[in-house]
């Protein structure tokens, strides 16, 4: 997994829900581009609490520990 791979997912126009699989097996869903900030090693993602638009928490996901990228049924 490369930045720039994360970069054209989440840039897509229009933009598709995208699913973050780690080699640990966790995952994190990214609704909206806004839930996402790339930083050179990786990205930061927003975990919105459900009842409102702003993230209650964030995680770091390390590049070296992104296993995959798909599209998400999330919106």
């Amino acid at each position: 997994m490369t930045i720039d791979d994360l970069k054209l997912a989440l840039q897509r126009k229009p933009f598709e829900p995208v699913r973050i699989i780690l080699s640990s097996g966790d995952t994190y869903d990214v609704p909206h581009p806004e839930l996402a900030w790339l930083v050179k090693g990786g990205v930061y993602v927003g975990l919105p609490n459900g009842t409102d638009d702003l993230p209650e928490q964030v995680v770091y996901c390390s590049l070296s520990h992104i296993a995959a990228i798909e599209q998400s049924a999330t919106k």
